[in-house]
């Protein structure tokens, strides 16, 4: 898809494959965790091997369909094997998001989207927030967070 047919073997195209698949693959596991920041992190393996299973649609039935790759499967064997896995990874990665990540992700002290000139912003200027010269950090939605304390 990104690199003509003839030079995928070439070690710029396998270059090329490698970084492909990295952004990939760490775009998804931004998803899982905003999905499981959202949704919880109950079942989190189940959610997890479904969206694996939601990529492996988009990537080789949608973009197939469309012509946007040319993923031509030898043997139903290996339309199963790349199922499973897409599964594999969707879970293995859910399951260490849920396991890995911060509990304020899951519990909302983490906000999903922090703006520098939200709520937090104007609280400070009323007064009602901490000032980072006094050591205490800033305030993310309604409360001090322990991991900026250490960070600012």
């Amino acid at each position: 898809m990104l690199v003509p047919a003839h030079k995928v073997a070439e070690p710029g195209g396998k270059a090329v494959g490698w970084l492909a698949d990295a952004l990939i693959a760490g775009l998804a596991g931004v998803g899982l965790t905003y999905l499981l920041s959202i949704t919880g992190k109950k079942h989190a393996i189940v959610k997890g091997a479904l969206t694996g299973e939601a990529m492996w649609t988009t990537m080789y039935g949608v973009l197939g369909t469309v012509g946007a790759t040319t993923i031509n499967p030898i043997s139903p064997k290996t339309v199963l094997t790349n199922f499973l896995s897409h599964s594999a990874y969707g879970a293995l990665g859910a399951a260490l998001v849920a396991h890995l990540g911060d509990p304020g992700l899951f519990d909302g002290s983490i906000p999903l989207c922090q703006s520098p000139i939200g709520p937090g912003k104007s609280e400070s200027r009323s007064g009602g927030g901490a000032s980072s010269s006094s050591g205490q950090g800033r305030k993310v939605s309604g409360r001090l967070s322990q991991d900026m304390n250490s960070t600012w």
